[in-house]
């Protein structure tokens, strides 16, 4: 499923869990006006949340809803001093998918990554009834946005939005886990090296959307530009990105009610970590959730990941 490359810095070992679809289709967008939706989607995504989590402190809301790197993407650090402009895909180092060394069997890594991440549910998403058509709204646009359906286009005229998922996860890295491959010498050389020097940064942990999709009922006698635009992307009836092993479909449910639904969770927001100051003697500390947290800007990461899917697809 994955493709391997060698970046500015060496060689890109894999694109992640696989969870989510990458950014395709929004290089098609308006700068300006898919930078707005980003913040939009961004601010309403924690606002949707936080009746389930509370305010989780560090994690960062997805500007996308279409993003494939989840918990335990690592990247080395100066990820923070890329020039989004000239971002590459060398910082990004992969995920846990990728970070065994080779000749182990499929079982054994399926075995190890089921222990290497833990996951706990915060049951079923329900949006609040005070906020609920503009959460719905916000969160909508977005998916419609980032499958290519232009951020110009007018989703007040004539349009009924709604979003949903069917359950709200959060998932942790079990660094204990990973130490132990690491001193037994199962870790791929690469990946092995980079967290030695400690000169990385991960996601240590991450909130998932279940079973999500998004919904417009657009009354083509007053939005007419709209449904066409809807109508024309079901042609395509799965929009995939290889790279994520992943896809998002957009069909006409019945005239003028289009859906957007993932085949995969979406990662809605992430915490990243870096590890704390050590001498090279000292071992990392296995608890994770101790570790100073990344001050990364969304910009950098956003940049990063953007390149690694455009060099991969």
């Amino acid at each position: 499923m994955n493709k391997g490359f060698v970046g500015r810095r060496g060689v890109l070992l894999g694109l992640g869990l696989g969870l989510g679809l990458g950014a395709v289709g929004c290089s098609s967008v308006a700068a300006g006006a898919a930078t707005a939706v980003a913040q939009d989607y961004s601010a309403a995504l924690r606002d949707s949340l936080r009746p389930f989590t509370g305010d989780l402190a560090g994690y960062r809301y997805r500007g996308t809803p279409l993003g494939s790197f989840g918990v335990g993407s690592i990247y080395l650090d100066d990820v923070q001093r890329v020039d989004p402009l000239r971002a590459e895909s060398g910082w990004y180092l992969g995920g846990p998918e990728n970070w065994l060394a080779a000749g182990r069997p499929d079982a054994t890594r399926v075995e190890w990554r089921e222990r290497l991440i833990t996951q706990g549910s915060y049951g079923a998403f329900q949006l609040g009834a005070e906020r609920r058509r503009d959460l719905e709204a916000a969160l909508g646009a977005a998916v419609f946005v980032a499958i290519g359906v232009g951020a110009k286009l007018d989703y007040a005229q004539g349009a009924q939005l709604s979003f949903r998922a069917g359950e709200v996860r959060n998932r942790r890295l079990n660094w204990a886990e990973f130490s132990t491959a690491l001193a037994s010498g199962l870790i791929a050389a690469p990946v092995a090296e980079v967290v030695r020097r400690g000169n990385f940064v991960i996601a240590a942990a991450d909130l998932v959307l279940l079973d999500y999709s998004a919904e417009v009922l657009v009354d083509e006698s007053l939005n007419p530009s709209l449904a066409a635009t809807l109508r024309s992307k079901t042609a395509q009836p799965r929009i995939k990105d290889p790279a994520a092993g992943a896809s998002l479909s957009l069909r006409e449910a019945t005239r003028g009610r289009f859906i957007a639904s993932s085949s995969q969770p979406l990662v809605a927001a992430v915490l990243f970590k870096q590890p704390p100051p050590r001498t090279k003697s000292q071992a990392l500390a296995v608890d994770i959730a101790a570790w100073p947290t990344a001050d990364l800007a969304n910009s950098a990461v956003d940049a990063v990941e953007s390149r690694v899917l455009q060099t991969a697809l």
